[in-house]
């Protein structure tokens, strides 16, 4: 009985998605119509902006986006307005287009009902872009005149983190195993390696002192070059987990200060 209860909700999923599928389609169809019978330049924007706004609804901010650009491809004498850049704004932060975000700019006239909107995408942009700079610039013009303790605030936060190069954590740990663990951040396992390391080799020499060949490579030099070689491939994933790690502390102070001033 389950199975037949599973079955029949997975088809009525599947016509609802295809009702509006559809729906999305005409909906479309007739948005392109409208542009290419429109007979000025101002019916034909209204056009792209109501396929961009169906998009978006629809989820799909990629499709959203190329549409926003027919407004310069046609060349319409109606370039963007407040309508057109809030599209565009809220379709790049929707798709995780954080550094197209913040190019994105309005005066203060055409914030409108979507001001806090605005600023809030605005603001998370510049902090997951890691444009902290620009960040606490912006932040400081939507404070409040006069709030000179919420200011302060703003300047103590941070801009940036002890960044480590994976690369160079990876010659590191060429040169000497476990030293690039270390320089990643992670100075107990590059004590570690260094040991392991050192282990396999101690051994290796040793057996090749008492003529045990054999057991030198199996149990020594192989081993070595597996864990010496793990070191390398190691080294700049820990280098660049220490750098999300930092990443993500910066931006976590940050949001809480966003939040702050936008609530």
């Amino acid at each position: 009985m389950k199975y037949w209860i599973f079955i029949t909700l997975l088809l009525a999923s599947l016509c609802a998605n295809a009702q509006v599928s559809d729906t999305l389609d005409k909906s479309l169809m007739s948005a392109e119509l409208n542009f290419w019978h429109a007979k000025n330049d101002s019916c034909r924007f209204v056009a792209v902006l109501n396929k961009v706004r169906l998009y978006r609804h629809a989820g799909l901010y990629e499709q959203a986006l190329t549409e926003a650009d027919r407004i310069d491809a046609y060349t319409l004498t109606q370039k963007e307005d407040a309508a057109l850049k809030y599209e565009k704004l809220t379709a790049n932060f929707l798709s995780d287009n954080y550094k197209y975000c913040p190019a994105i700019t309005f005066d203060s006239s055409e914030l409108g009902a979507h001001a806090k909107e605005i600023k809030f995408m605005t603001l998370y942009s510049l902090n997951e872009s890691e444009n902290w700079v620009g960040c606490k610039t912006q932040m400081v013009k939507y404070v409040l005149a006069g709030d000179s303790a919420r200011i302060k605030e703003i300047q103590k936060l941070p801009v940036g983190y002890k960044y480590k190069d994976p690369d160079k954590s990876k010659h590191l740990s060429a040169i000497l195993p476990g030293l690039g663990e270390t320089y990643a951040g992670y100075p107990l396992k590059g004590i570690t390696s260094f040991v392991l390391n050192a282990g396999f080799l101690a051994f290796a020499g040793y057996n090749i002192y008492a003529g045990y060949y054999v057991t030198s490579i199996d149990l020594g030099i192989f081993p070595f070059l597996k864990f010496y070689k793990g070191g390398k491939r190691l080294s700049p994933i820990l280098a660049e987990k220490h750098n999300e790690k930092e990443s993500e502390k910066v931006k976590s102070q940050f949001r809480k200060e966003i939040d702050s001033i936008l609530n």
